[in-house]
C-alpha cells in the first residue's frame, strides 16, 4: 500500500463531544432520557468546564436523531439538544475546534465498519446547532467520516467501503479539505490517502490510520507495506486511533472475548464486549497490550442498575461503541445492560411456555459513560429513563448509539510518561465483582438484587433478615402484600449508621445475602 498525500499539523487544543439522536428540535432533554452528570460533575472529572457530548438516540426515531450536550461555563443546566435536519444519522464525530460534526446518513443498517458492500452511505458536515443545515461531504460511498487533528484547516477522512476487513478490499481511504470561513462549509475535492479502508481515524502525527470490523488493523502511512492486525484474540470491532503524543501507534477496540493473556484479568476469561482494549497490533510478533478497562460494575455507576416496573436487571453489563476522544486520557462508550421483561405493556405476544418473566436476551444500550483512561474510573453522563425500557425498545432497538467526546484542554497539558503501559499503577482496572445471579434456567424469575438502596426480585419477596457484622439477626421484615417484589430497606429497618448483612428470601425459594453499609441517618 502507498500513501497518497499528507498535509496535517499538530492540534493545539483538545475537545470533548458526544452527539445524540432524537426526533425533533427540543429546548429541554427529551423525556425518555435523563442527564446523570451536571456541569460541575463534568468539570471535576475532566478538569475543564468546556466539553460536548454527542450520540445517536434511536428511541423516538428508528433512523436515528442527532443530538448534543454542551457543558461549559456559559451553560448552568446542560440539556440534550436535538438537531432537526439529520434523518438517519450514524457515527458522528466532532471537529478539533468543537464547532462542527460529521456523520453519515444511511437509511436502515450500515454506514459504519462492518457494513455490507452494497450499502449506500453519504457523509455530511453541520455546525453543532439545533437548526444547522447539513452540507454534503461525499455522496453514496462515504463511511465513518472522521476529522483530521489538524487545527489550522478542517479536513475529513472517510472510507469508500466499510465491510469487515476493509483494509484487504478495493476500498480506499479518502481525505478532503473543508473551508468553514464563510456562511456555509465549502467542500473541496477528495484525494486518496491510502488504498484499503480504515474507519478508525488518523493519528495526530499523520503517520497512522486504523480500522475495525472483523478484526482491528493499524497501518503506517509512511512505511507502507501491510497493516498490523491483532492476533491475541479472534475478533475485534469499534477501532479508534490513539490521540496520544506518546503512543500514536496504538488503537482502542472491543473484542469478542478471550482468555489466557497474562496482562488481562491475570489470564482469566472474558466475554464479548466486556473489555475495552488499548493495544498496539504487531502481526507476526506478539501484540502489545497497553491498557484495558473491564466492563462497568452495576453498583459503581452514578445511578446503579436496578429492576424497573417493566423489566429486571439480570446481572450483566458490556461496553459498546467505545471511542477514544481527542484527549489522550479520556474515552466515551455506551453501556449495554442485560434485561428480562416482567410484563408486556405494548401488547406483544409472548412465546408459549414463558411465565411472568421473559428473558429476551437483549442488551439495551441504556447509558453513556466517560472513561478516564489514566485512572480507570468512569462517569455516567446520560441514561434512559426507566419508563423507556420497554418491549418496544427491544424489538426496534430504540437506544443510545455512537457517542463521541470532545474535551477542551489547556496549553499546559502534558501526558504523564509511561501512563499507556500495564506497569502504570495510578490505578488498575475496576474489576467486575458482581456475583452471578440465581435464576430459573431460561426464565430468570428468581433473580434477586440489591443496589444499596432497595432489594428487588423477579419473584415475590417472602422475608428479609437484617444481620449484624457477627451474623446475628437483629430484625426481620415480612411483606404484608404477598406480591411485593421491591423493598426500600431503609424504610423498613431505619438508617442507623453501621455495616449490616441482608438475608433476602423469595416465595420461590431463592435466597441471597447482601452487604449494606449505612453512613448516617
Amino acid at each position: 500500500m502507498k500513501r497518497a498525500c499528507s498535509a496535517f499539523r499538530t492540534p493545539q487544543r483538545y475537545y470533548l463531544a458526544v452527539l445524540m439522536f432524537a426526533g425533533g428540535v427540543c429546548a429541554a432533554t427529551p423525556s425518555h432520557m435523563k442527564l446523570s452528570a451536571s456541569a460541575s460533575d463534568i468539570e471535576a472529572f475532566l478538569g475543564t468546564k468546556n466539553a460536548k457530548l454527542v450520540f445517536v438516540d434511536r428511541y423516538e426515531k428508528s433512523g436515528g436523531a442527532l443530538c448534543y450536550i454542551e457543558f461549559s461555563s456559559a451553560v448552568d443546566t446542560p440539556v440534550v439538544h436535538v438537531m432537526s435536519s439529520p434523518q438517519n444519522a450514524k457515527v458522528p464525530v466532532i471537529s478539533p475546534d468543537g464547532d462542527w460534526v460529521v456523520y453519515v446518513d444511511v437509511e436502515g443498517t450500515g454506514g459504519e465498519a462492518g457494513s455490507a458492500v452494497t450499502t449506500v452511505s453519504s457523509s455530511y458536515i453541520a455546525a453543532i446547532e439545533e437548526g444547522a443545515a447539513p452540507v454534503l461531504v461525499a455522496a453514496d460511498n462515504a463511511f465513518e467520516p472522521r476529522f483530521s487533528p489538524d487545527t489550522a484547516s478542517l479536513k475529513v477522512v472517510y472510507c469508500t467501503k466499510a465491510p469487515n476487513y476493509a483494509w484487504e478490499t478495493d476500498a480506499k481511504t479518502m481525505i478532503v479539505s473543508i473551508d468553514v470561513s464563510g456562511a456555509q462549509p465549502v467542500v473541496g475535492s477528495a484525494a486518496v490517502l491510502t488504498e484499503g479502508g480504515y474507519t478508525g481515524g488518523i493519528s495526530w502525527d499523520e503517520k497512522y490510520v486504523c480500522g475495525g470490523g472483523g478484526n482491528a488493523a493499524l497501518y503506517n502511512l509512511d512505511a507502507g507495506g501491510e497493516p498490523d492486525t491483532i492476533s491475541l484474540w479472534p475478533q475485534s470491532c469499534n477501532a479508534s486511533i490513539s490521540p496520544s503524543r506518546l503512543r500514536p501507534d496504538a488503537l482502542m477496540c472491543l473484542s469478542f472475548g478471550g482468555e489466557g493473556i497474562p496482562e488481562i484479568k491475570d489470564g482469566g476469561k472474558w466475554g464479548q464486549w466486556q473489555i475495552i482494549h488499548i493495544v498496539r497490533p504487531r502481526n507476526a510478533q506478539r501484540d502489545e497490550i497497553l491498557r484495558y478497562y473491564d466492563r462497568p460494575v452495576p453498583t459503581a455507576l452514578k445511578f446503579p442498575l436496578h429492576n424497573t416496573e417493566t423489566c429486571l436487571f439480570t446481572g450483566g453489563t458490556k461496553w459498546h461503541h467505545p471511542e477514544w476522544s481527542n484527549h489522550p486520557c479520556f474515552a466515551v462508550a455506551t453501556v449495554n445492560v442485560e434485561r428480562a421483561w416482567v410484563e408486556n405493556p405494548d401488547g406483544y405476544k409472548k412465546p408459549e411456555g414463558v411465565g411472568e418473566v421473559y428473558k429476551t436476551g437483549a442488551e439495551l444500550q441504556e447509558k453513556v459513560c466517560v472513561v478516564n483512561l489514566r485512572t480507570g474510573k468512569y462517569l455516567e453522563v446520560l441514561r434512559l429513563d426507566d419508563a423507556a425500557m420497554n418491549w418496544a425498545g427491544v424489538d426496534t432497538f430504540y437506544q443510545l448509539f455512537w457517542p463521541w467526546l470532545w474535551v477542551e484542554i489547556g496549553a499546559d497539558f502534558q501526558e504523564t510518561a509511561g501512563w499507556l503501559t500495564m506497569e502504570y499503577q495510578d490505578s488498575l482496572p475496576i474489576p467486575y465483582s458482581i456475583p452471578a445471579v440465581s435464576h430459573i434456567p431460561g426464565v430468570g424469575a428468581q433473580s434477586v438484587f440489591f443496589d444499596g438502596h432497595a432489594v428487588s426480585s423477579g419473584a415475590a419477596l417472602s422475608r428479609i433478615g437484617l444481620n449484624n457484622v457477627l451474623g446475628r439477626e437483629i430484625a426481620a421484615y415480612v411483606p404484608q402484600n404477598s406480591a411485593t417484589k421491591t423493598v426500600v430497606v431503609g424504610d423498613v429497618f431505619g438508617r442507623r449508621a453501621g455495616v449490616y448483612f441482608l438475608r433476602v428470601e423469595t416465595a420461590r425459594g431463592a435466597a441471597r445475602t447482601f452487604r449494606w453499609v449505612v453512613t448516617g441517618k
